[in-house]
C-alpha cells in the first residue's frame, strides 16, 4: 500500500469536528482534527497520511493524562453519520482480515475498536 491510498474527505470530516488544529500540517498530510462535547470531555483524531496511521485521543479532564489508541495501516476514514458524529477507521492488512475502530464523538462508548 502507498500513503496516498488512505480514503478520507476532509471536508466531511471538518463538518464533524469542531477544529482544525494548528498542529495540522497539509504539506507533510498531518491532520489533527478535535471535538469537545457538552460534558468538556475532548476528542482528538491525528491522520498521518504519510505514516498511514491515526491515533485518537480522548481526554475528560485537562489535569489528567488522556487515554489514546494507535491505528496501524489505515486504509480509510469514513463518517457514518453527521449528525450523531459517527465514525469509521478501517485498518485492513493483505492476508487478514480488517480492523476497524469506530468513534460516536457524542455518545457514551466514544471509541470501539473491532478486529
Amino acid at each position: 500500500m502507498h500513503a496516498s491510498d488512505i480514503n478520507f474527505d476532509l471536508s466531511s470530516l471538518l463538518v464533524v469536528f469542531d477544529e482544525l488544529l494548528p498542529l495540522t500540517d497539509e504539506e507533510q498530510k498531518i491532520y489533527w482534527f478535535k471535538f469537545t462535547r457538552p460534558d468538556r470531555i475532548t476528542i482528538t483524531l491525528v491522520l498521518s497520511i504519510y505514516e498511514e496511521g491515526a491515533n485518537v485521543i480522548v481526554r475528560c479532564n485537562p489535569a489528567v493524562t488522556g487515554a489514546s489508541i494507535r491505528i496501524t495501516q489505515c486504509t480509510a476514514v469514513r463518517v457514518l453519520d453527521v449528525e450523531k458524529k459517527y465514525l469509521e477507521v478501517i485498518s485492513e492488512t493483505s492476508g487478514s482480515s480488517s480492523k476497524r475502530c469506530f468513534l460516536s464523538l457524542l455518545g457514551d462508548n466514544i471509541v470501539e475498536f473491532i478486529g
